[in-house]
């Protein structure tokens, strides 16, 4: 199928750019439409207008902003930012994350920025940047919003975002001690959505205790949940000295009335299993570090 009639526009400034969405009663915007494009194509969605972000510049820089935190642009590429060593070392779960995104094709058109404004439930970045802490960059003429990651998402591809408002970049705080992270997810077939994923962030100290975590789901929830009760089991221990009984009891406690989005059984199970596994191989990851 094809979609149904647009305007489209690609404005040239950020300000021309944000002149338009306040204007425009039903318009989109195009970060790089590896989500948004098939829905179009399908008329699962049918706006009036699409704004195009590739004409903007500015919109793919990085750089260290408030407080040394790394502010990447909306409209970096998913790609560049899984072939930067310096994303592996400082926020590995973000890296992690990124290995299960898509098909190297779409990485190398899907934007970071586009992937948290669509807020599908079951894509690994939104979820990710919640447990690093992330933060929106919100400009509008007014001025600009900031907002956690974990409150901008605030159900199935739906955010917070206003009208006349732009998600312009994303803040990642400054890691912590000695960074640790990895993603996991369980998909019925290679290159199917996922329907249960997991993601372990944190810092040890120098004795290789942690000293913060936390710990995140997605895909089976309308929404990326964070695991306050299971982060708090991780911390003060080594992470080959985590009692995996405890760790899977808060876990319990966590999701304890928890609704799933989806007809996924007993998925409370299934996030069980994979955040010790990843706990698992983060310690095995760390004794071949330090053999």
């Amino acid at each position: 199928m094809k979609p149904a009639d647009f305007d489209y526009f690609a404005p040239t400034t950020r300000g021309a750019c944000l002149d338009l969405l306040g204007e425009l009663a039903d318009c989109r915007v195009l970060a790089g439409g590896q989500s948004l494009l098939p829905r179009m194509s399908l008329r699962l969605e049918r706006p009036r207008a699409v704004v195009d972000l590739r004409t903007v510049p500015g919109l793919a820089d990085r750089y260290v902003g408030r407080e040394g935190a790394l502010a990447i642009g909306c409209m970096t590429r998913q790609a560049d930012l899984l072939a930067d060593a310096g994303i592996a070392g400082r926020h590995p779960l973000l890296a992690s994350a990124l290995s299960f995104v898509g098909t190297v094709a779409t990485r190398n058109r899907g934007t970071l920025g586009g992937s948290l404004a669509f807020a599908d439930p079951c894509a690994e970045l939104p979820a990710a940047a919640a447990a690093l802490g992330a933060v929106v960059v919100l400009d509008h003429h007014g001025g600009r919003r900031r907002v956690a990651v974990e409150d901008f998402v605030t159900g199935p591809f739906r955010t917070s975002i206003g009208r006349g408002e732009l998600l312009t970049s994303i803040e990642l705080p400054s890691p912590s001690g000695r960074p640790f992270g990895c993603w996991d997810e369980l998909a019925t077939l290679q290159l199917e959505r996922p329907y249960v994923g997991v993601g372990v962030t944190g810092w040890t100290d120098e004795s290789g205790r942690v000293g913060g975590a936390r710990v995140v789901t997605n895909g089976w929830l309308d929404r990326p949940f964070l695991l306050e009760r299971a982060a708090d089991a991780l911390v003060g221990r080594t992470l080959d000295a985590v009692h995996v009984d405890v760790l899977g009891a808060a876990i319990r406690r966590d999701l304890a009335g928890e609704r799933p989005a989806t007809n996924l059984p007993r998925a409370n199970v299934l996030v069980e299993r994979l955040t010790r596994r990843i706990v698992a191989g983060l310690a095995r990851d760390r004794e071949v570090a330090h053999v």
